[in-house]
């Protein structure tokens, strides 16, 4: 017996339907949680992309589904979003951006503070976002 095999798309790998395992074929496997965000899988014999720490898309049909934290699943081979690393998403320009943001936000509440709480606080932020660009430096 061969597996039965879903062809969704030519550019689109294949899940395998039925058990790879009572059919002889090793598959790599990995629990829900272990895949990164935004990885395509395959499970129960459908194409899903991972959107939360618990919900996929199908890719047929983009429904919305729950998957159980303990669900067994199989990742997509040459994926290339589950083959991105945080550092390929998240460039030192990103984060800067970010912090910069983060940093304008913490400012406007520190205007609202009056003495010694104010200037505590705004040397603190100053401190921090030194270490954290340092940081940043560092890994560049």
């Amino acid at each position: 017996l061969s597996p039965t095999r879903t062809l969704l798309s030519q550019a689109v790998p294949y899940c395998v339907a039925i058990s790879p395992q009572a059919n002889g074929i090793a598959a790599s496997t990995m629990k829900f949680t272990q895949l990164p965000p935004d990885a395509r899988f395959c499970w129960q014999g459908e194409l899903y992309r991972k959107t939360g720490p618990m919900t996929a898309h199908a890719d047929v049909g983009g429904a919305q589904k729950l998957i159980p934290r303990s669900a067994v699943v199989e990742p997509v081979a040459n994926d290339a979003a589950a083959a991105t690393t945080a550092e390929e998403r998240f460039t030192a320009g990103v984060v800067q951006a970010a912090l910069d943001a983060y940093q304008t936000s913490l400012r406007a509440y520190a205007q609202t503070l009056t003495g010694p709480e104010r200037s505590a606080l705004e040397a603190h932020m100053d401190l921090a976002e030194r270490g954290f660009r340092a940081a940043l430096r560092r890994k560049a």
